[in-house]
């Protein structure tokens, strides 16, 4: 890139409270009662996401990606449409917004239930939806991003070829966005934790600054 080298360090503290916050919003929609005495209460990072909860931390990391290039590369960075999305009341009002721009970039599934637990490749697949629109939008402004390492390493991937997220598991893995030992590939039918969360947004970030706001090496 010729102008604006992104500082890391700003970018990342945007993106390191992400994990510690994306459960909140959906955690008062939860009301369990319990006949005995409670069980222990599982550590935050530990907890699931569902649907809304994981569009809304996707959401929040989409607007400070494309806030964080713009700044990187003094040039705008936007995946979206210039109009409002529109937004569907049949989504609880915390997470309508975050489901609307979501739905119009067509990073969620078109069978998207945001009252149940989102599974690891469901995420990755929104993931790597997203970050396909990113390089569409970062080729418009700024020209060919810098080549990341890639990895041939399929066979860490846990999902059958036939499902319908492989593909977008095998770009995640090939593309070199996630580590190779990432539970994304090695669990990728397990539900999504918050911890999972944080660490792809941290993962991704990384890849982004190189990819995107680092002069190529001669």
């Amino acid at each position: 890139m010729k102008k604006g080298m992104f500082k890391i360090g700003q970018w990342g503290l945007w993106i390191g409270f992400i994990g510690l916050m994306i459960s909140t919003a959906g955690a008062q929609q939860r009301g369990v009662k319990f006949k005995k005495e409670p069980p222990k209460p599982t550590p935050i990072e530990e907890q699931t996401l569902t649907g809304y909860e994981a569009a809304v931390a996707l959401y929040g990391f989409m607007q400070r990606v494309e806030k964080g290039l713009t700044e990187a590369t003094e040039l705008p960075v936007f995946t979206g449409s210039p109009s409002a999305a529109k937004q569907d009341s049949k989504h609880p009002q915390w997470a309508r917004k975050a489901v609307a721009e979501l739905q119009a970039r067509k990073v969620l599934s078109a069978n998207f239930k945001g009252s149940q637990v989102l599974t690891r490749h469901q995420f990755a697949a929104s993931m790597m939806t997203y970050l396909s629109l990113v390089d569409q939008s970062m080729q418009r402004v700024a020209g060919r991003p810098n080549r990341l390492p890639a990895s041939n390493k399929t066979s860490h991937i846990t999902l059958k070829t036939t499902h319908p997220d492989y593909g977008a598991l095998k770009s995640l893995l090939q593309g070199g966005w996630l580590p190779t030992d990432s539970p994304f590939f090695k669990e990728a039918a397990k539900p999504l934790i918050v911890r999972d969360v944080g660490d792809m947004f941290g993962y991704v970030t990384s890849r982004l600054i190189e990819r995107y706001t680092r002069e190529p090496e001669d």
